[in-house]
């Protein structure tokens, strides 16, 4: 399986590739920034996507602020038919995440992905790993 990893903290890559590269079945491609992402959300290219919520929409440039790009990540991967995982260090009822909870909800999107903490030291990959195995699991298969 060849998976999209979203991520700007540079902690939180570095404990997500030591994470993926202990996983035998999986083939992880890193981004910071949804311009180093893009190239990657198209169908066929990966199989899923775990993305953070807060990145830069492009580093190195006047949208180098982490914003909610992880939102526009989700709802890409939905219309392009690349099932895709929300990843926080934060907590969903927090001030930053409760909006995006009740999006994804309401749309009937996966769940996010968090840590219940409102800043932990790092995130759950492997529940994100599990959510975005069971979210291809559910995806329409090709012909």
């Amino acid at each position: 399986m060849k998976i999209l990893v979203i991520e700007d903290t540079p902690k939180h890559r570095d404990d997500a590739k030591n994470f993926f590269a202990s996983q035998s079945d999986v083939v992880a491609i890193y981004s910071s920034d949804f311009a180093g992402a893009r190239r990657f959300l198209e169908k066929g290219k990966v199989d899923g996507v775990i993305s953070d919520i807060y990145f830069p929409y492009q580093n190195e440039s006047i949208w180098s602020e982490p914003e909610a790009v992880g939102v526009y990540v989700m709802m890409l991967s939905r219309k392009l038919g690349i099932p895709c995982i929300l990843n926080t260090d934060g907590n969903h009822h927090g001030p930053r995440f409760q909006w995006i909870h009740d999006m994804l909800g309401r749309l009937g999107l996966p769940a996010m992905v968090d840590t219940s903490n409102n800043k932990a030291e790092s995130k759950n990959w492997q529940d994100a790993l599990d959510a975005l195995k069971a979210e291809i699991d559910k995806a329409p298969q090709p012909d």
